[in-house]
């Protein structure tokens, strides 16, 4: 089977049920130029998996985010040593 790939803007809801994760994944729904009305998230997909795929997955994302983490807080670093050899 070929492999989609699939764009959220954001998870929208998530909720449990006999032991199922839902998570409803949304998009932005841009108003027209002349419409007053703010954006709105549009439910486009659902995702759904077991408990132990969720609490799986969310382990893989705190894990990217602690490494982003650091590697933004070195490249703020550098940038801050960078400065500090312009300036001195």
């Amino acid at each position: 089977m070929p492999k989609s790939n699939i764009f959220a803007d954001r998870i929208v809801n998530i909720s449990v049920h006999n032991g199922v994760v839902r998570m409803e994944l949304g998009t932005m729904d841009a108003p027209a130029a002349d419409d007053k009305k703010a954006a709105t998230l549009d439910v486009t997909h659902r995702l759904v998996m077991p408990i132990e795929g969720f609490v799986a997955s969310v382990r893989i994302q705190q894990s990217a985010l602690k490494a982003m983490a650091e590697r933004g807080k070195k490249e703020r670093e550098r940038a801050e040593a960078g400065a500090k050899e312009k300036a001195g």
